[in-house]
């Protein structure tokens, strides 16, 4: 291994996309959608739900579904996501929650 090995923190810096989205949190009162369940659905459109298992032998691998790449980074493709209502129906996400595409300093 390398030992001592330690990366010069100015080099770890660099500037990249990111996807804000923060509650808008008296609409979400307004709507009566308690925030855990807005995180829920953003959390399984961006990282993706388990919708099966494929069982291959003695294997098996999970079916995971969730937005393609370039949908989760075009910050208008986020704001029409449907958001679940506790009475059925569901609101777009830019709706209950604001959505930027920002450049910004983040670490390696």
């Amino acid at each position: 291994g390398l030992e001592g090995a330690e990366m010069d923190p100015l080099t770890a810096l660099r500037q990249s996309d990111v996807i804000d989205i923060h509650p808008k949190f008296d609409q979400l009162s307004r709507l009566g959608v308690p925030l855990d369940e807005l995180n829920l659905a953003i959390v399984g459109f961006m990282q993706g739900n388990i919708a099966g298992v494929w069982t291959e032998g003695i294997r098996k691998y999970p079916i995971v579904v969730h937005l393609a790449e370039e949908k989760r980074e075009n910050p208008d493709e986020l704001r029409a996501l449907p958001i679940p209502l506790p009475d059925g129906g569901s609101v777009p996400l830019s709706d209950v929650a604001h959505i930027n595409k920002e450049s910004q300093v983040t670490t390696i």
